[in-house]
């Protein structure tokens, strides 16, 4: 018995002794990157990155994607995103979608943009989400699908992504893909109000040619009471 307690004692002075956890050197990294010492971030991140630390992983990858402390590689950027990506890491993810679907450093490639933005918008992200009713709007990368691209587009719009709010608007007031329903349509262009682009101003006189005004005013009563719901 006092032989069994001497070695639990041995094994609590081991663990005392053991290092600092690596989420220590992580929050180490990040804040450098906050104070602008980006080398010293990678200094922290690249060991947790090469060990598996898919945080570490995605963090390095940015580095790369924004040449942040190092000159910027797309091409390395892409391996560690993937990394990430694998296990599951919704940023990752994205953006490794997002160096395919714009060709940054590597061959553009739509489809495989795709498959990576649409195990994002599955995992909830409203960017992801918007760029796969993009997608299946023009037909970019999949087949063109206007029901599925309101599925998308509705998904990442109640999030409050203002983008793919502008595009709901449009496929409700024309009746692309689903049911035509111009106070719905005027509702989800009112929202998209909030943070206008030129298409946002462009839009504005065929909206209001398409609608009446007390359409308009239930559209933006709704507006009003409308909030985001974002996905867990």
């Amino acid at each position: 018995m006092r032989k069994f307690r001497f070695l639990i004692a041995i094994v609590f002075l081991l663990l005392a002794a053991a290092p600092l956890p690596a989420r220590s050197d992580f929050d180490a990294g990040m804040a450098a990157y906050e104070r602008g010492e980006f080398e010293t971030a990678m200094t922290e991140w690249l060991p947790l990155a090469e060990a598996g630390d898919t945080k570490a992983q995605y963090r390095v990858g940015r580095l790369h994607s924004h040449g942040e402390g190092v000159v910027q590689n797309y091409t390395t950027a892409a391996h560690w995103y993937e990394r990430a990506a694998n296990k599951g890491h919704i940023r990752a993810l994205f953006n490794l979608g997002h160096i395919f679907w714009h060709g940054n450093g590597l061959p553009r490639n739509q489809t495989k943009a795709i498959t990576w933005f649409r195990k994002a918008a599955v995992l909830g992200d409203a960017k992801a989400q918007n760029h796969m009713g993009t997608a299946y709007s023009e037909g970019l990368g999949v087949e063109q699908n206007e029901e599925t691209s309101v599925y998308w587009f509705y998904r990442s719009a109640t999030q409050g992504n203002v983008n793919a709010q502008g595009s709901l608007s449009y496929h409700y007031m024309y009746g692309r893909g689903v049911k035509e329903d111009r106070v719905k349509g005027y509702m989800w262009f009112t929202l998209w109000l909030r943070e206008p682009t030129w298409r946002t101003y462009v839009s504005y006189p065929f909206m209001i040619q398409r609608t009446q005004s007390d359409q308009r005013r239930e559209a933006k009563r709704l507006a009003s009471e409308w909030r985001p719901v974002v996905e867990k």
